[in-house]
């Protein structure tokens, strides 16, 4: 019963969105060619199945903390990997590139101590939570590794492939 607002909230704003965006690029749009379904498919495989699913799947297994932080992690990944597509480009002797790094170290830097730091219990609760090598938590590890890292190259793919289907972008952002 309360989620049917919401629903129906949604579906209003998509049905006006929708609505907005056919009449105003009826005559501008590309046909829909098998390279943009390709695309389409392979944005919402990374995104739904990889990216959601498997970070959803990895909480059974760990705490939401440290998920937490390692979904931090997702523009760091991101941009590691755009310099490996060289799709960004690191000039070590400019100042752009010098705080490129700096932010790259100061994130990994944070995520790296909030793993490691052991502080004082706040809450009793909070000592069932802690981080142990079983196999449950090896397993929601590999989960939230492979999702971020998903997360990260549909990060890169929605880059290059704006540029060639803009309308298809737009039609997606409903």
């Amino acid at each position: 019963m309360g989620e049917f607002p919401i629903v129906f909230k949604h579906f209003l704003s998509f049905s006006q969105l929708l609505y907005c965006c056919v009449n105003d690029y009826r005559n501008k749009r590309p046909p829909i060619t098998f390279k943009i379904l390709c695309y389409a498919f392979f944005m919402g495989l990374l995104q739904v199945t990889l990216c959601q699913m498997l970070l959803t799947m990895a909480l059974q297994y760990i705490s939401s903390t440290y998920e937490s932080i390692a979904l931090n992690m997702v523009p760091t990944i991101t941009f590691v990997l755009a310099l490996i597509f060289h799709q960004e480009k690191l000039r070590f002797r400019s100042i752009n590139g010098q705080a490129k790094i700096w932010g790259l170290g100061i994130s990994l830097g944070g995520a790296l101590a909030l793993v490691l730091w052991k502080g004082p219990v706040v809450v009793k609760a909070m000592l069932s939570i802690s981080f142990d090598a079983t196999g449950d938590s090896v397993l929601g590890w590999i989960l939230t590794i492979v999702g971020v890292i998903a997360t990260s190259f549909w990060n890169i793919l929605v880059v290059t492939s704006k540029s060639l289907f803009i309308f298809f972008f737009l039609f997606l952002e409903i």
